[in-house]
C-alpha cells in the first residue's frame, strides 16, 4: 500500500483571497514608524549648504529580523524609491511576495503620496515603491553633489538617522491613535486594527514609548 505524506498548507493559502489580502494589509501597518520617519527625512528635511548626501546609503530596520527599509531620494528611474529588504540571513520563507510589496504600496498611498509602480526585483530579495513626488530640493542638491565626487565629509548633512533620532525625543503621544474607531470612520474595523498594530510597533522599540 502506497503511503501519503500530509504536509500542512501554508497559512496564506488556506485563507480566502479578502481574507489573504485583510492579513497583507495589517502585516504593512508594521513598517508604518519607518516609514513616516523616512517620508519626512526625504521631503520635509532640508540639507544645509553644501551638504552631501549618498542616496544609497540610508537604511532604517523595519519588522525586526526580517525587513529593513531602504529610502533612495534617486533610486529607480531617477525617483524617489523606497526599498523593502528581505534578511539575507534566513530562509527561503523570508523572500518577498508580490501581495506584501503591494500591501506596502497602498500603506504609502494611504498617506497621500502617489505611486507609479511597485517591483520585486530578481531573488525575490529586494522590492520597493516608486513615488512620483520628488524629493526635496536641497536632498537633490546633496546627491548631485555626491554624484559629482565630492566627499560626504565635505559638509555635515542630515542623515536619515538624525531624523529618527529627533522624532524620538519629540515624545508625542502615540495612545491616541489606537483603536477601537467609531463605525462611521471604520464599518470594516481594518482601520482599527491597522492602528493598533501600528501603535504597538512603536511602543515596543526600546526607549520610545509615547513617541512618535
Amino acid at each position: 500500500m502506497t503511503r501519503f505524506e500530509a504536509r500542512p498548507t501554508p497559512v496564506r493559502q488556506c485563507l480566502r483571497p479578502e481574507r489573504r489580502r485583510r492579513a497583507e494589509v495589517v502585516a504593512a501597518a508594521a513598517h508604518l514608524p519607518a516609514v513616516l520617519i523616512g517620508l519626512r527625512w526625504l521631503y520635509d528635511t532640508t540639507q544645509p549648504f553644501g551638504a552631501v548626501v549618498d542616496p544609497r546609503a540610508h537604511q532604517l530596520h523595519s519588522v525586526r529580523g526580517r525587513r529593513g527599509l531602504r529610502f533612495d531620494p534617486v533610486g529607480r528611474n531617477g525617483a524617489v524609491t523606497i526599498e523593502m529588504v528581505s534578511s539575507r540571513h534566513e530562509t527561503r520563507d523570508n523572500t518577498l511576495a508580490a501581495a506584501e510589496v503591494a500591501a506596502f504600496g497602498d500603506l504609502i498611498d494611504g498617506l497621500g503620496e502617489d505611486i507609479v509602480q511597485t517591483w520585486i526585483g530578481r531573488g525575490a530579495v529586494v522590492g520597493g515603491v516608486e513615488l512620483a513626488r520628488p524629493a526635496h530640493g536641497s536632498l537633490l542638491s546633496a546627491v548631485t553633489r555626491f554624484e559629482h565626487g565630492d566627499s560626504v565629509d565635505a559638509a555635515s548633512a542630515v542623515e536619515l538617522v538624525d531624523v529618527q533620532r529627533l522624532a524620538d525625543e519629540q515624545q508625542v503621544p502615540i495612545l491616541q491613535f489606537a483603536g477601537p474607531w467609531p463605525a462611521s470612520l471604520d464599518p470594516s474595523g481594518l482601520l482599527g486594527i491597522v492602528a493598533d498594530r501600528a501603535v504597538a510597533q512603536l511602543a515596543a522599540r526600546p526607549g520610545r514609548l509615547g513617541r512618535l
